[in-house]
């Protein structure tokens, strides 16, 4: 007996479970847990290289010197133009990639398509603070723990509003979000 090209013999009955079934839901979720493992895994190495990039490079300094005052690091003698030209390509890059781990193979595409995500990280750019890298990251997590895992378990009919509820209560807290020292240009 053959059951979607897995060959299969039953135990004993004929209404027993069968080898070959239990193969293909392992084959399934292998899928599943794999379509979700490769995106998280190019996505915490890539968080790695930028708070690696821009916190213990040269290059990062200089890119924080000219997003904090563009004049002051000119007269340091900071190259800005090749800098700008250098940030913008990196941001373009960036976007690619996550276009591609959100969209994966097959996935049909339109004008829409990346709204809610780009909410979800302008939520974990507020709450985390804008100066703090760290500080996004921490946002990101907090904000999909409370859509997916609060939204799914405990609100299920208010699982898209949780993230707006989270952002007012802690802009009603904390102004400058949840890791950002009481100022947005700090010492770089």
């Amino acid at each position: 007996m053959t059951i979607g090209g897995a060959s299969s013999f039953t135990a004993g009955s004929e209404s027993g479970p069968t080898v070959g079934r239990s193969l293909i839901s392992c084959n399934w979720i292998l899928k599943v847990s794999m379509s979700v493992a490769a995106p998280s895994v190019v996505t915490i190495v890539t968080v790695a290289a930028m708070i690696y990039l821009f916190q213990k490079t040269q290059f990062g300094r200089q890119v924080r010197a000219v997003a904090s005052d563009r004049e002051t690091a000119q007269l340091y003698g900071v190259p800005v133009g090749r800098l700008s030209i250098l940030s913008f390509g990196i941001a373009g890059s960036l976007a690619g990639l996550a276009g591609v781990l959100i969209a994966g193979v097959g996935t049909p595409v339109d004008l829409n398509f990346g709204f809610l995500i780009m909410l979800g990280g302008f939520y974990a750019a507020i709450l985390g603070g804008f100066g703090s890298l760290g500080g996004v990251v921490i946002g990101g997590f907090l904000t999909g723990i409370v859509q997916y895992v609060l939204g799914a378990y405990v609100f299920k009919n208010y699982a898209s509003l949780l993230p707006f509820v989270l952002l007012i209560g802690v802009l009603a807290v904390r102004p400058t979000g949840l890791f950002t020292k009481g100022q947005t240009h700090g010492r770089l």
